[in-house]
C-alpha cells in the first residue's frame, strides 16, 4: 500500500514506488487518510488519486479513502484490513528542531507495526 497525501512532491518518488511494485507484480492500494484536522470530501480526494495515478502511470491498483482520527491510526487500520504486505510512503527526513515540531509518521508506523514500511525521502 502507498499512503501520502498525493501532493505534488510524491512525484519524486513515484518512480521508485513503481518499481517496487513490478518487481513483485503487486497490486499497491493509494490510500489518502482523511482525518477531522485536514477533512475532504471523499469525491475531491477519489478525483485526486486517480489524477495521480494517471499522472504517473500507475497499473494495477485501488483507490482508497480512509477516514480516522489521526494519520498513523488510519495508515495502520488500513493496512490490517487490506492485509498489506508493505507499507510505502515518501517522508521529508526531517531532522532537529524540525523535527521535534512535526514528528515524522514514518518513524511512529515503524515503531508501532510488523508490516515493513519502505520510505522514500523527499529532496
Amino acid at each position: 500500500m502507498l499512503a501520502s497525501d498525493f501532493k505534488r512532491e510524491v512525484g519524486q518518488a513515484m518512480e521508485k514506488f513503481k518499481m517496487f511494485q513490478e518487481l513483485f507484480g503487486a497490486r499497491v492500494h493509494l490510500v489518502y487518510i482523511n482525518t477531522p484536522g485536514a477533512f475532504e470530501s471523499s469525491t475531491n480526494l477519489k478525483q485526486k488519486l486517480e489524477h495521480a495515478a494517471q499522472k504517473y502511470g500507475l497499473q494495477n491498483y485501488t483507490i482508497n479513502v480512509y477516514n480516522d482520527t489521526v494519520e498513523e491510526d488510519g495508515i495502520l487500520h488500513f493496512a490490517q484490513e487490506v492485509r498489506a504486505d508493505l507499507i510505502m510512503m515518501a517522508t521529508h527526513g526531517r531532522t532537529g528542531f524540525a523535527h521535534l515540531l512535526s514528528g515524522s509518521i514514518a518513524e511512529d508506523l515503524v515503531n508501532h507495526t510488523q508490516i515493513p514500511v519502505l520510505t522514500l525521502q523527499l529532496k
